[in-house]
């Protein structure tokens, strides 16, 4: 059961559309998120509070998933009731990621103009290659269909599986599921949750471009 959650909390990582879904059930999965960087600090958020927005009770989050990085919170049933989640993406997390998404993107192989995955298979590739949150962010929600979302600042968008939700140098990355579907109206109100009472963390600065020299 516990190697079963593991698998489930990696696809809820990746929150892609149900074609690229396809590729996080086939087992074994490798490890995504290589050295730890810290397990996820799920206290933010009671499982309570969690349970009040979603409508029924879950369970809290396992090792396993907040090992990697993952606060997953599960119902009885996942499939008629549905499951929540979210994940706090700085720089050392996002930086930690990237080889699980380069292996990804190379199980893609040649996929071709039109394919069922051809946008995920995209997206993996350009998660891969982030050098910074903003370049994560735009990866994550670069997808069709996505759309804005309002209330949650300037950067918040639901794409695919998820919503994401970019302020300052990190991105919280927000799933509330029934079935398939992403429930935007409950994904919202656990994001106001978060920003609320996580602190805001300043982009760094970009580093000056170096002066050439004058012409003698």
């Amino acid at each position: 059961m516990r190697d079963r959650m593991r698998v489930v909390a990696a696809c809820i990582a990746l929150v892609v559309s149900v074609g690229a879904r396809a590729a996080c059930a086939q087992t074994p999965t490798p490890d995504p998120f290589g050295t730890p960087t810290g397990a996820a600090d799920c206290s933010v958020v009671t499982t309570d509070e969690i349970s009040q927005i979603v409508g029924y009770t879950v369970s809290a989050p396992d090792e396993s998933s907040r090992a990697s990085g993952i606060c997953f919170y599960t119902s009885p049933s996942l499939t008629t009731a549905g499951s929540a989640s979210f994940a706090v993406i700085d720089a050392a997390r996002m930086q930690q990621r990237r080889a699980f998404y380069l292996q990804l993107a190379r199980r893609c192989g040649n996929v071709g103009a039109g394919a069922p995955v051809e946008f995920e298979c995209k997206s993996f590739l350009e998660l891969a290659r982030a050098k910074t949150i903003g370049e994560y962010f735009a990866a994550r929600t670069d997808l069709p269909n996505s759309e804005p979302v309002s209330g949650l600042g300037d950067s918040a968008i639901a794409a695919g599986s998820a919503l994401y939700v970019k302020r300052g140098a990190v991105v919280y990355e927000v799933v509330v599921r029934r079935g398939d579907a992403l429930d935007v109206a409950q994904a919202t109100a656990l994001a106001k949750l978060l920003l609320a009472r996580m602190p805001v963390v300043a982009e760094p600065e970009p580093s000056p471009s170096p002066r050439r020299p004058n012409a003698s």
